[in-house]
């Protein structure tokens, strides 16, 4: 655990092996957090900073993401080619959406309506009707997908095609690409930006940030920052970037309108993605030790990433924040 304003280890809280990604429920009262080659999901209580189930969902678990009305948790299985549907007051599985090949990024709509999950061996996307949790489409991207954002409005949807060195435009009405935008070397996550005008992307083979203005379809700007930046988050205030690199072990922190590293904050091994939650406000949980190797994730204060290394769960007043180690988000 890092408090942001120090750059100091506070505490660890313990997950499973291999966190993937954190991701908080709206009330803010539990965390879910994915371990990747256990292939479970740790179901985290924030007020009591212990872990209250841990459920087993698939092989090669990738990315999570919750209804905007909390009753569910959507769970990819890049090894099943799945998309698990978990019931989050029972935690309990109560559905498996099929027909992807090694589902990666998944996000869902503002109105909660349609799941969109990433196929990255197939090179396209699966909708996803909620409730009946049906496969209702399927779009076709670029070479190897990886992760996926969607305006605010919910009308467009971004992919980052890792080995096409692009990002898809998908109109969410039509379910087709509007445009199909060249990026850097090996592009991974986008992030959006609060006001819905900008999308950032990490360039993990070439250690840079593209900026894309969403009117244009253009990059107008690339930051270069070194390393491997692979996850990459928005501030809610959209002044500031997150960057996980995940070769240098560290957080970078961002100047969004200049590209400008303010901070650089070491994380401990190769973090890959970030994540905002805000809790209720609460006692910071006592240290704990570390865990070993695979064992946790690392958070930062409003923001934060889950390594595969080591881990442990940020704390910051009522802040709790998370990356991911494979992939990583919001």
């Amino acid at each position: 655990m890092v408090d942001p304003t120090t750059a100091a280890v506070v505490a660890t809280m313990r997950v499973g092996q291999g966190p993937a990604q954190l991701i908080a429920h709206p009330d803010g009262r539990r965390l879910y957090v994915g371990n990747a080659p256990e292939g479970t999901v740790s179901v985290l209580d924030t007020q009591t900073h212990r872990e209250i189930v841990r459920v087993p969902v698939g092989r090669s678990l990738t990315r999570l993401v919750v209804t905007p009305d909390g009753r569910v948790l959507l769970v990819n299985s890049f090894g099943d080619g799945t998309t698990s549907v978990l019931d989050t007051a029972t935690h309990q599985v109560v559905a498996v959406i099929g027909e992807g090949q090694g589902r990666h990024g998944i996000v869902i709509t503002p109105d909660g309506q349609l799941i969109f999950a990433v196929n990255n061996l197939s090179n396209d996307v699966s909708v996803i009707e909620a409730g009946s949790w049906r496969v209702v489409g399927a779009i076709p991207v670029g070479q190897e997908p990886f992760g996926a954002a969607i305006s605010p409005d919910g009308r467009t949807l971004f992919v980052a095609n890792s080995a096409g060195d692009s990002l898809s435009v998908i109109d969410v009405a039509s379910r087709g690409v509007v445009a199909e935008v060249a990026l850097g070397r090996r592009p991974l996550i986008p992030a959006v930006s609060p006001d819905g005008r900008l999308v950032y992307v990490g360039n993990a083979g070439e250690g840079t940030i593209a900026v894309m203005e969403t009117v244009s379809h253009s990059v107008h700007e690339t930051f270069r920052v070194g390393g491997t930046p692979i996850g990459v988050g928005v501030a809610p205030s959209g002044d500031r970037l997150f960057v996980a690199d995940n070769t240098g072990d560290q957080l970078l922190v961002l100047s969004a309108p200049t590209g400008e590293v303010l901070a650089r904050v070491p994380v401990g091994a190769r973090p890959a993605g970030i994540g905002f939650a805000l809790v209720p406000r609460a006692a910071p949980p006592a240290q704990l030790p570390r865990t070993g190797a695979g064992t946790g994730v690392h958070l930062l204060g409003a923001l934060g990433a889950a390594l595969a290394g080591s881990g442990a769960l940020v704390w910051r007043g009522r802040n709790w924040i998370s990356s991911e180690c494979s992939t990583l988000s919001t």
